[in-house]
């Protein structure tokens, strides 16, 4: 039998994965991907660099965003902050302005997935 205080969490990690499509030639970067220690707050980041507005049409199309197999898309997109050039705030996986898209949990993922889900308050 393993006990709980056999475990350590410094070691225990989420696994981030951000999925999309590229609409047209757009400069862009994506950073909060990958393997990240579980008691740290998870922060996801899509900034869309130097659009030229009078060239066709171009955007990132976020298609499917999990945290250890959740899917956050589309249920979770009011969380992210689109923080653009054209002041849009609407929740959207659309982006097609200058700016960046985040999403920042401030605290440990799977307690603001509790929140964020409306179970309600748990134990810190």
């Amino acid at each position: 039998m393993t006990n709980i205080s056999d475990y350590n969490p410094s070691t225990t990690s989420i696994s981030v994965n951000v999925k999309y499509e590229e609409i047209g030639g757009i400069k862009y970067r994506i950073t909060g991907t990958g393997t990240q220690n579980i008691l740290e707050p998870v922060v996801i980041r899509i900034d869309i660099l130097d659009k030229d507005y009078h060239a066709p049409e171009s955007a990132i199309l976020v298609t499917s965003i999990t945290i250890d197999d959740i899917e956050l898309v589309p249920s979770y997109i009011q969380y992210f902050d689109y923080d653009n050039d054209h002041d849009y705030k609407d929740p959207t996986t659309y982006l097609g302005f200058n700016g960046s898209w985040i999403l920042d949990t401030k605290i440990p993922f799977y307690r603001w997935y509790h929140t964020a889900s409306g179970y309600g308050w748990m134990f810190e």
